[in-house]
Parts: structure tokens; sequence; C-alpha cells
């Protein structure tokens, strides 16, 4: 993990409701990928995981997307 905080974005024009305590409140996260050497900056608003939690999460999250991208592929 290079970075981790808790980031605010601000516009003068937000469209999200207000349901959500602070729904403008986001958690930055930046890892280093070894295989690709380069940095990889990752936002949530899953404020409550840490940032090791986070990147694990987005790491899986993309090994399904590439396989869902590359199925069709394989079944031609």
């Amino acid at each position: 993990m290079r970075e981790k905080k808790v980031t605010k974005l601000s516009s003068p024009e937000s469209t999200v409701p207000n349901t959500m305590p602070d729904p403008e409140l986001l958690h930055r996260v930046v890892v280093w990928d070894a295989d690709n050497e380069c940095q990889i900056v990752l936002l949530t608003n899953l404020l409550e995981f840490g940032a090791t939690t986070i990147a694990a999460i987005y790491k899986e999250r993309w090994k399904t997307e590439l396989l869902r991208n590359n199925l069709p592929l394989a079944l031609l």
C-alpha cells in the first residue's frame, strides 16, 4: 500500500440525495501493481474497510470482469 486517505469531493451542483450521512466522502487508496510496475488509485465509498481489504476486493472484482469479458471469445 502506498497511500490511503479519506477524501471529500466538493461540487457546487451536487445531485446526490441526502440519504447518506456524507455521500461525497470517499476512501482513496493507492496501491502498487508489481506485475505492471505502476500505481493504481482506487476510490470507494466503503469507508469501514481498510486499504488492504479494498485492494483485495478490487483485485478479485477485476479478475471476474476480465473472465466475463473473455468468456464469449472462448465460446466461439
